[in-house]
């Protein structure tokens, strides 16, 4: 063995506050013991920054729930010090103890992974409210996507997952929110939202739940381009 008996009987003894690794390793491998390192990163979906059609549209949902006297934070975290996320819009309302948990997506990459965050926001979100002294009486989620036709057919061909997972639909959950009472809700809703209207109907059907008119974008971009416009003429 390449370690000196001092320094075994330092660490026999507990009289040492650090060891080198390859002292670690030559003791080890004399006693038998096979050790492996597994360096991971924190687990986290917030692995990019936020884009700006999320945070508009993330913004407008939030001054619309305000409008109808919700209490709303933004970017809560949740999880622990291995396992850490962030809820979009964590909303409540303080006359009916109604606690809205809300995912924004302006494009559906993965409908099985959205199922996923969402459910585990759903079980986090109570220790969340809880420590704003939220007291909290009906818990509900909504997952919030872009409405464009690129996320559109993105529903569409997977309408049978999305009818099972998130039975709400979007004028239900406009009229939750616009009446602060989220009880006669089921567990998840879904619906479209376009961050630049000025109609009263914010949140948007899909075509599968019986909207008959084109999405305001085709996609992603086109939003982009759209917001670009009208960033343009405000200035």
């Amino acid at each position: 063995m390449r370690t000196s008996q001092p320094t075994v009987s330092r660490i026999e003894n507990a009289r040492t506050d650090a060891v080198q690794f390859a002292i670690l390793d030559d003791l080890l491998t004399e006693l038998g013991v096979r050790v492996t390192f597994t360096a991971a990163a924190v687990a986290s979906e917030r692995v990019r920054q936020r884009d700006a059609a999320h945070a508009y549209a993330s913004a407008f949902i939030r001054r619309r729930l305000e409008r109808a006297a919700w209490v709303v934070d933004q970017e809560v975290e949740i999880g622990r010090e291995t396992s850490r996320g962030w809820i979009d819009i964590l909303a409540f309302q303080p006359t009916t103890g109604a606690l809205l948990v809300i995912e924004v997506k302006t494009q559906i990459l993965d409908v099985g992974a959205a199922q996923r965050q969402l459910g585990w926001y759903m079980r986090e979100a109570p220790f969340a409210a809880r420590r704003r002294g939220w007291s909290v009486r009906a818990t509900r989620s909504a997952f919030v996507v872009l409405a464009t036709g690129e996320n559109d057919d993105v529903v569409r061909a997977n309408r049978v997952l999305f009818a099972q997972w998130a039975p709400g639909r979007a004028l239900a959950l406009q009229s939750a929110a616009d009446g602060g009472d989220v009880a006669p809700l089921p567990p998840v809703s879904f619906a479209f939202v376009d961050p630049m209207t000025r109609a009263g109907t914010w949140l948007k059907r899909s075509k599968t739940d019986g909207r008959r008119s084109l999405p305001p974008y085709v996609d992603y971009a086109d939003f982009m381009r759209q917001l670009a416009r009208r960033s343009r003429r405000a200035r």
